[in-house]
């Protein structure tokens, strides 16, 4: 459970103090995706986790948004962050 506290700061309040917006500000209040942001609800945990340790890599090289949003999460926030989208 506390793994998905953790996910769920990260994804509502984002970690202001290390430059990380909130999820939710661009993925939707509810992780429904809008716009050109894709639907974060209901994904696969492992999916969720392997895409964020991808942005900060050449593999997603179109992907600065997210490399720079990534690049201040933990392993074990970028966990917390998959966990708690699974769940939505």
């Amino acid at each position: 459970m506390l793994m998905l506290s953790v996910g769920r700061t990260l994804f509502v309040n984002g970690a202001p103090d290390r430059g990380v917006r909130a999820c939710a500000s661009c993925h939707g209040a509810g992780g429904e995706g809008a716009k050109v942001f894709p639907r974060l609800a209901g994904q696969h945990a492992d999916y969720v986790l392997a895409q964020l340790k991808e942005f900060g890599t050449a593999l997603r090289p179109h992907a600065l948004v997210m490399r720079n949003e990534v690049q201040a999460l933990t392993a074990d926030e970028m966990r917390a962050l998959a966990e708690y989208v699974q769940s939505r």
